[in-house]
């Protein structure tokens, strides 16, 4: 990478380890072929497709706090009929973290909730466990979603 006006991670402040040989670009993004042509509207069009994206999960992640009360004893009910298994599902939340966020930082899945929502899942759980006192409310990452689920406290 001698050419530094053509090395794309010097443009921006970074130089690799010349024996590292991860790709300068997050797994899942796509790189034009040489020689390549950015547009404004590109950049501006999938910072606002992003943008919507984030903001839906975080509309995601906000309900928890505020899940339907008939919603939430229909499924308590349903846990009771079963007998009360451990870690029952109470509420499902499909969620898939992008290969990089709008701000171009690319995050884990705790990371991208706290991104998104401004607060861990941990916070949003809690507020959700101060509405059921007399359960045992946690979470379960499996695959593309969170688990909310119950147990008796």
């Amino acid at each position: 990478m001698s050419d530094e006006t053509t090395s794309p991670s010097v443009e921006f402040g970074f130089v690799p380890n010349e024996n590292d040989t991860s790709p300068l670009v997050p797994v899942g993004i796509a790189l034009p072929g040489e020689p390549y042509i950015i547009r404004m509207s590109d950049i501006l069009g999938t910072l606002q497709v992003d943008r919507a994206r984030e903001t839906q999960d975080k509309e995601k992640f906000d309900k928890i706090a505020t899940l339907p009360y008939s919603d939430v004893r229909a499924t308590l009910l349903q846990w009771a009929t079963l007998g009360f298994p451990n870690a029952h599902t109470l509420y499902e939340i499909p969620i898939s973290v992008p290969p990089m966020c709008s701000d171009g930082v690319v995050r884990n899945l705790d990371q991208y909730i706290t991104f998104c929502s401004g607060k861990s899942i941990q916070e949003h759980v809690a507020l959700l466990q101060v509405r059921m006192p007399d359960f045992a409310v946690g979470f379960v990452y499996t695959g593309n979603s969170i688990r909310l689920v119950v147990s008796q406290g």
